[in-house]
């Protein structure tokens, strides 16, 4: 299986083992580029059963995955459709994609994971968050939007659905501590 020729990470196989260095700079912004990228991810896990077990982490000291592009939100919509019109977005297909590969997947967090960055890390089998490096927000509310890539069903069914609300509604960072406290 190859796990080359990404643009917005890189991959490092060994033993059973696949990690995967975001390094989309500036900033790791999660892009169309970005998810693209992990959606093909996504393929060639599914179909390789040498890895038992993927990483992510960052290339970039002090962010993890930053948020989706905020530039991008402009083409979204602004009229309202009926629920059952609603097609999921692409982030939400490729979160919910990778939370369904046969593999282990961590999150692997050093940095900042905000917006679809938490909400990529949410998707992931298990989040291991750097003491007094971690933050991870939802700011999407304080945008005027809500959170569109699947995070505040996840985080609805890891935390419980009033802490969910809390963070979704309250638009602040919390830290590694205040997750494991979660």
């Amino acid at each position: 299986m190859s796990y080359q020729d990404f643009k917005t990470f890189k991959c490092v196989q060994g033993e059973g083992l696949l990690t995967v260095t975001f390094d989309n700079p500036p900033v790791n912004i999660q892009d169309h580029v970005m998810l693209h990228d992990l959606d093909r991810l996504a393929g060639v896990l599914e179909g390789d059963r040498s890895v038992k077990c993927v990483v992510f982490d960052s290339a970039h000291p002090e962010i993890w995955v930053a948020h989706y592009d905020i530039v991008a939100l402009k083409d979204m919509s602004t009229k309202a459709k009926p629920r059952e019109s609603i097609e999921p977005s692409f982030l939400q297909s490729v979160c919910e994609r990778m939370s369904n590969v046969p593999q282990a997947t961590i999150a692997k967090i050093e940095g900042f994971a905000r917006g679809g960055g938490h909400e990529f890390a949410l998707a992931c089998d298990m989040r291991f968050a750097a003491r007094g490096k971690a933050k991870f927000m939802q700011m999407e509310v304080a945008m005027g939007i809500l959170p569109c890539g699947g995070g505040a069903s996840r985080m609805a069914r890891q935390v419980g659905l009033g802490k969910a609300l809390e963070i979704i509604l309250g638009a602040q960072d919390f830290d590694a501590d205040e997750a494991e406290r979660l």
